[in-house]
Protein backbone atom coordinates (compact mmCIF):
# COMPACT_ATOMS: atom_id res chain seq x y z
CA UNK A 1 0.00 0.00 0.00
CA UNK A 2 1.35 3.37 -0.97
CA UNK A 3 1.97 5.63 1.99
CA UNK A 4 0.04 8.90 1.84
CA UNK A 5 2.36 11.90 1.59
CA UNK A 6 1.68 14.98 3.70
CA UNK A 7 2.92 18.40 2.66
CA UNK A 8 4.81 20.13 5.49
CA UNK A 9 4.82 23.90 5.24
CA UNK A 10 8.04 25.77 6.15
CA UNK A 11 8.31 27.16 9.68
CA UNK A 12 7.01 30.75 9.75
CA UNK A 13 8.90 33.73 11.16
CA UNK A 14 5.88 34.60 13.30
CA UNK A 15 6.94 33.66 16.82
CA UNK A 16 3.57 32.34 18.01
CA UNK A 17 3.25 30.01 15.03
CA UNK A 18 6.93 29.10 15.31
CA UNK A 19 6.56 28.09 18.98
CA UNK A 20 3.78 25.59 18.28
CA UNK A 21 4.34 21.86 17.86
CA UNK A 22 4.36 20.83 14.20
CA UNK A 23 0.90 19.28 14.27
CA UNK A 24 -0.81 22.38 15.69
CA UNK A 25 1.12 24.73 13.40
CA UNK A 26 0.24 22.71 10.31
CA UNK A 27 -3.45 22.72 11.29
CA UNK A 28 -3.47 26.52 11.54
CA UNK A 29 -1.48 27.06 8.34
CA UNK A 30 -3.65 24.61 6.41
CA UNK A 31 -6.43 27.20 6.46
CA UNK A 32 -4.14 30.25 6.26
CA UNK A 33 -3.19 32.49 3.37
CA UNK A 34 0.03 34.51 3.27
CA UNK A 35 -0.75 37.98 1.94
CA UNK A 36 1.44 40.98 1.23
CA UNK A 37 0.30 44.10 3.09
CA UNK A 38 1.39 47.55 1.92
CA UNK A 39 1.89 50.54 4.19
CA UNK A 40 -1.42 52.06 5.40
CA UNK A 41 -3.40 48.91 4.60
CA UNK A 42 -6.41 48.86 6.96
CA UNK A 43 -7.21 45.56 8.69
CA UNK A 44 -10.16 46.71 10.77
CA UNK A 45 -12.06 49.74 12.02
CA UNK A 46 -13.74 50.37 15.40
CA UNK A 47 -17.12 48.67 15.91
CA UNK A 48 -16.56 46.45 12.86
CA UNK A 49 -16.19 42.68 13.30
CA UNK A 50 -12.93 40.88 12.66
CA UNK A 51 -13.56 38.37 9.87
CA UNK A 52 -9.98 37.13 10.11
CA UNK A 53 -7.10 36.89 12.53
CA UNK A 54 -3.59 37.81 11.42
CA UNK A 55 -0.14 36.46 12.31
CA UNK A 56 2.45 39.02 11.09
CA UNK A 57 5.32 37.47 9.16
CA UNK A 58 7.14 40.76 8.58
CA UNK A 59 6.54 44.51 8.94
CA UNK A 60 4.66 46.34 11.70
CA UNK A 61 0.98 46.83 12.48
CA UNK A 62 -0.40 49.67 14.63
CA UNK A 63 -3.58 49.58 16.68
CA UNK A 64 -4.78 53.17 16.82
CA UNK A 65 -7.24 54.82 19.19
CA UNK A 66 -8.82 57.73 17.34
CA UNK A 67 -10.43 60.46 19.42
CA UNK A 68 -13.41 62.69 18.68
CA UNK A 69 -11.14 65.50 17.49
CA UNK A 70 -9.70 63.22 14.79
CA UNK A 71 -6.29 62.75 16.41
CA UNK A 72 -5.02 59.22 16.96
CA UNK A 73 -2.39 57.49 19.08
CA UNK A 74 -0.79 54.08 18.57
CA UNK A 75 -1.56 51.99 21.66
CA UNK A 76 -0.20 48.64 20.54
CA UNK A 77 2.42 48.19 17.80
CA UNK A 78 3.00 44.57 16.87
CA UNK A 79 5.11 42.50 14.52
CA UNK A 80 6.34 38.93 14.22
CA UNK A 81 6.02 38.38 17.98
CA UNK A 82 2.29 38.89 17.88
CA UNK A 83 -1.22 38.34 16.62
CA UNK A 84 -3.82 40.81 15.39
CA UNK A 85 -7.44 40.07 16.22
CA UNK A 86 -7.48 39.14 19.89
CA UNK A 87 -11.24 39.84 20.15
CA UNK A 88 -11.71 36.84 17.82
CA UNK A 89 -10.07 34.59 20.41
CA UNK A 90 -11.79 36.22 23.38
CA UNK A 91 -15.37 35.48 22.28
CA UNK A 92 -15.99 38.99 20.93
CA UNK A 93 -15.13 39.57 17.29
CA UNK A 94 -15.73 43.36 17.38
CA UNK A 95 -12.68 45.55 16.81
CA UNK A 96 -12.16 48.45 19.22
CA UNK A 97 -9.21 49.97 17.35
CA UNK A 98 -8.25 51.18 13.91
CA UNK A 99 -5.67 48.59 12.84
CA UNK A 100 -3.25 49.74 10.14
CA UNK A 101 -0.07 48.40 8.50
CA UNK A 102 2.63 50.97 9.25
CA UNK A 103 5.70 49.21 7.85
CA UNK A 104 5.14 47.16 4.71
CA UNK A 105 5.25 43.40 5.26
CA UNK A 106 3.18 40.24 5.09
CA UNK A 107 0.73 38.39 7.33
CA UNK A 108 -0.79 34.94 7.64
CA UNK A 109 -4.57 35.43 7.42
CA UNK A 110 -6.90 32.87 9.02
CA UNK A 111 -10.71 32.93 9.13
CA UNK A 112 -12.05 33.95 12.55
CA UNK A 113 -14.41 31.00 12.85
CA UNK A 114 -11.53 28.60 12.15
CA UNK A 115 -9.29 30.26 14.76
CA UNK A 116 -11.95 29.96 17.45
CA UNK A 117 -12.28 26.25 16.73
CA UNK A 118 -8.52 25.68 16.73
CA UNK A 119 -8.12 27.57 20.00
CA UNK A 120 -10.38 25.01 21.67
CA UNK A 121 -8.73 22.01 20.02
CA UNK A 122 -5.02 22.98 20.17
CA UNK A 123 -3.69 22.89 23.72
CA UNK A 124 -0.34 24.63 23.18
CA UNK A 125 -1.88 27.32 20.99
CA UNK A 126 -4.41 27.97 23.77
CA UNK A 127 -1.66 28.36 26.39
CA UNK A 128 0.45 30.65 24.19
CA UNK A 129 -2.52 32.91 23.50
CA UNK A 130 -3.10 33.31 27.26
CA UNK A 131 0.55 34.25 27.74
CA UNK A 132 0.38 36.66 24.84
CA UNK A 133 -2.70 38.38 26.30
CA UNK A 134 -0.75 38.94 29.53
CA UNK A 135 2.18 40.43 27.59
CA UNK A 136 -0.20 42.79 25.83
CA UNK A 137 -1.56 43.84 29.24
CA UNK A 138 1.99 44.65 30.38
CA UNK A 139 2.55 46.59 27.14
CA UNK A 140 -0.62 48.65 27.61
CA UNK A 141 0.20 49.41 31.26
CA UNK A 142 3.77 50.43 30.49
CA UNK A 143 2.71 52.64 27.57
CA UNK A 144 0.20 54.40 29.82
CA UNK A 145 2.93 55.17 32.36
CA UNK A 146 5.33 56.18 29.58
CA UNK A 147 2.90 58.67 28.06
CA UNK A 148 2.38 60.32 31.43
CA UNK A 149 5.89 60.30 32.85
CA UNK A 150 8.44 60.42 30.02
CA UNK A 151 9.42 63.30 27.78
CA UNK A 152 8.43 63.52 24.13
CA UNK A 153 11.99 63.04 22.90
CA UNK A 154 12.40 59.90 25.07
CA UNK A 155 9.16 58.47 23.70
CA UNK A 156 10.08 59.32 20.11
CA UNK A 157 13.45 57.56 20.50
CA UNK A 158 11.66 54.53 21.95
CA UNK A 159 9.15 54.32 19.11
CA UNK A 160 11.90 54.68 16.50
CA UNK A 161 13.61 51.69 18.10
CA UNK A 162 10.35 49.74 17.87
CA UNK A 163 10.02 50.61 14.17
CA UNK A 164 13.67 49.70 13.62
CA UNK A 165 13.12 46.32 15.26
CA UNK A 166 10.08 45.48 13.14
CA UNK A 167 11.56 46.79 9.90
CA UNK A 168 14.57 44.46 10.33
CA UNK A 169 16.70 47.09 8.56
CA UNK A 170 18.40 50.36 9.42
CA UNK A 171 16.40 52.16 6.70
CA UNK A 172 12.60 52.18 6.63
CA UNK A 173 9.70 54.34 5.48
CA UNK A 174 7.72 56.19 8.10
CA UNK A 175 5.89 59.49 7.90
CA UNK A 176 5.87 62.35 10.38
CA UNK A 177 2.10 61.90 10.55
CA UNK A 178 2.57 58.36 11.82
CA UNK A 179 5.33 59.41 14.23
CA UNK A 180 2.96 61.98 15.70
CA UNK A 181 0.32 59.24 16.12
CA UNK A 182 2.85 56.92 17.71
CA UNK A 183 3.59 59.26 20.58
CA UNK A 184 0.56 61.55 20.64
CA UNK A 185 2.47 64.72 19.70
CA UNK A 186 1.93 67.49 17.16
CA UNK A 187 3.66 67.14 13.80
CA UNK A 188 5.53 70.40 14.43
CA UNK A 189 7.02 68.86 17.58
CA UNK A 190 8.08 65.78 15.60
CA UNK A 191 9.74 68.00 12.98
CA UNK A 192 11.79 69.77 15.65
CA UNK A 193 12.81 66.55 17.42
CA UNK A 194 13.72 64.69 14.22
CA UNK A 195 15.90 67.66 13.30
CA UNK A 196 17.63 67.47 16.69
CA UNK A 197 18.20 63.72 16.33
CA UNK A 198 19.62 64.27 12.86
CA UNK A 199 22.01 67.00 13.99
CA UNK A 200 23.14 64.76 16.85
CA UNK A 201 24.08 62.04 14.35
CA UNK A 202 21.45 59.52 15.49
CA UNK A 203 19.64 59.29 12.14
CA UNK A 204 18.95 60.73 8.72
CA UNK A 205 15.39 61.62 7.72
CA UNK A 206 14.38 62.65 4.21
CA UNK A 207 11.00 62.48 2.48
CA UNK A 208 9.49 59.91 4.81
CA UNK A 209 12.54 57.64 4.89
CA UNK A 210 14.44 57.13 8.16
CA UNK A 211 17.98 55.74 8.28
CA UNK A 212 19.24 54.94 11.76
CA UNK A 213 22.93 55.84 11.99
CA UNK A 214 23.67 55.14 15.65
CA UNK A 215 21.44 52.55 17.30
CA UNK A 216 23.36 52.62 20.60
CA UNK A 217 22.97 56.38 21.07
CA UNK A 218 19.32 56.21 20.01
CA UNK A 219 18.73 53.57 22.68
CA UNK A 220 20.49 55.79 25.23
CA UNK A 221 18.11 58.63 24.34
CA UNK A 222 15.04 56.42 24.85
CA UNK A 223 13.23 55.67 28.09
CA UNK A 224 13.40 52.27 29.82
CA UNK A 225 9.96 51.09 28.67
CA UNK A 226 11.18 48.98 25.74
CA UNK A 227 13.18 46.84 28.16
CA UNK A 228 10.10 46.12 30.27
CA UNK A 229 7.88 45.38 27.27
CA UNK A 230 10.51 43.21 25.57
CA UNK A 231 10.88 41.19 28.77
CA UNK A 232 7.10 40.62 28.91
CA UNK A 233 6.92 39.32 25.34
CA UNK A 234 9.99 37.12 25.84
CA UNK A 235 8.15 35.40 28.69
CA UNK A 236 5.55 34.19 26.19
CA UNK A 237 8.14 32.04 24.45
CA UNK A 238 10.97 31.16 26.86
CA UNK A 239 8.88 29.15 29.32
CA UNK A 240 8.30 25.51 28.31
CA UNK A 241 4.76 24.64 27.30
CA UNK A 242 3.90 21.09 28.34
CA UNK A 243 1.98 19.13 25.74
CA UNK A 244 1.35 15.39 26.04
Amino acid sequence: MRREERTVLPKPRNMILGALPDQERQRILAGAKLIDTPQRHIFSMPSHPFKYGYFPESGMISELVRLANGRAVDVSPLGIEGFLGLPVLLSDSTSTHECVMQITGSVWRVRAVELRRLLEECDVFHKLVHRYVHARYVQASQCCACNLMHSTNERLARWLLIALHHARADTFQITQEYLSEMIGANRSTITVLMGEFQRAGLLDYRRGVVRIKNRVRLAAAACECNTVITWAFNQVFIKPVVHL
